[in-house]
């Protein structure tokens, strides 16, 4: 539930005030599968880069052996590659959705999270500081955390693919 999530935000927090990886973490949890689904697409999504020069080198070499078959190989690479271009678009689409999911649920355990604590400051508090001030404290803070989610898991993940992928090429 709603309440649930927004006191396992709160949790979090307290439980790792010195670890901001692991509150990350921590916040997400719950949405790993999304995540997984989210790289799935992704590693679909991003086949067309890491195979367009593998196929290139297959046309270039039936080109260059003269191989009676040599047109139904380059036709079926062509294909090939044709098919992957046309998967990048749904797959972009579910990749991104997966990723949205898992960023949008943990963007709003942090403002529920955060309006009910609050709730649960003193009057004084409010009479110090401007209610606009707190609220755009409190949209840049989400946001900030959304920002890091999104970049850590693009750069991580395109990173990691395009190494593993790299390697697996290298050496088969």
């Amino acid at each position: 539930s709603k309440d649930h999530a927004e006191e396992r935000f709160i949790e979090s927090f307290k439980k790792y005030p010195d670890n901001p990886l692991k509150v990350l973490f921590s916040i997400y949890r719950g949405n790993y599968g999304k995540f997984l689904l989210s790289v799935f697409f992704f590693f679909i999504k991003h086949s067309p880069v890491w195979m367009s020069p593998i196929i290139l080198a297959n046309i270039i070499n039936y080109v260059t052996t003269q191989d009676e078959r040599c047109v139904e190989k380059i036709t079926a690479n062509v294909i090939l590659m044709i098919f992957l271009i046309l998967l990048n678009v749904p797959m972009n689409y579910l990749y991104v959705r997966y990723k949205s999911l898992a960023v949008r649920y943990v963007e709003t355990g942090l403002r529920g999270a955060l309006i009910k604590k609050l709730q649960q400051l003193s009057i004084s508090y409010f009479k110090d500081v401007q209610s606009g001030r707190l609220q755009s404290k409190i949209m840049r803070d989400v946001e900030a955390v959304e920002t890091l989610s999104t970049q850590l898991f693009v750069s991580i993940l395109n990173i990691v693919l395009n190494i593993t992928v790299a390697m697996a090429v290298t050496v088969s």
